[in-house]
């Protein structure tokens, strides 16, 4: 079997890596935790298609990582952030609602009313609500949680599986 090098804590922010450091392996508590951090992979929108192809790959090789790596102690997720707020969107909405003399929840709202309509949250998630899914899927009680893409998406997913 191959060696899967943890990384140092250094490396490491608060038990996870961030967004550009996703996919590597988490060394915590003794047990290893690899989670891939990905989005528009179940969802692709028209103007991304290239772009949630890949992230479709991700996630087979995530679930096939967890089935070579089956029995071994190291569990292999894929979390799924749906729309976050994150610093790029925050500055893209705050652009759009100034070109249009609204202010940004308008706008948010308009975002989720027209390209996003099936999003139950109806607002962006916070980057501290999907840190969540991935601390707990790093944490020692989601041994038994291995192979699984774990959606934090409001429910813009229109699926029940």
């Amino acid at each position: 079997m191959r060696s899967i090098a943890a990384p140092s804590r250094e490396e490491t922010s608060h038990g996870f890596r961030t967004e550009r450091e996703a996919g590597a392996c988490d060394r915590l508590n003794g047990r290893h935790r690899i989670r891939n951090r990905t989005r528009s992979e179940l969802q692709i929108p028209t103007e991304m298609i290239h772009y949630g192809m890949t992230k479709t790959a991700q996630l087979a090789v995530s679930r096939g990582l967890a089935e070579t790596l089956a029995g071994t102690g190291v569990t292999v997720n894929s979390v799924l952030p749906g729309p976050t707020s994150s610093e790029g969107v925050g500055e893209f909405v705050t652009r759009m609602a100034t070109a249009r003399g609204l202010d940004a929840k308008t706008v948010e709202r308009e975002f989720f009313a027209t390209a996003r309509p099936s999003s139950v949250l109806q607002r962006f998630a916070t980057p501290d609500e999907v840190a969540a899914m991935i601390t707990y899927v790093c944490s020692a009680q989601a041994s038994a949680t291995t192979g699984a893409a774990l959606r934090v998406d409001g429910g813009v997913v229109r699926a029940i599986a």
